[in-house]
């Protein structure tokens, strides 16, 4: 067993949730609540 996918699907995550930060900022910037 070992440590190499789990530390892959972490980044993976981390990743996500970048992608999915940008994307609600460039929403909010389109519908002029910043």
């Amino acid at each position: 067993c070992s440590l190499d996918p789990g530390l892959v699907f972490i980044d993976m995550l981390t990743n996500f949730e970048k992608i999915g930060d940008y994307c609600f900022n460039i929403a909010e910037a389109v519908t002029g609540l910043k």
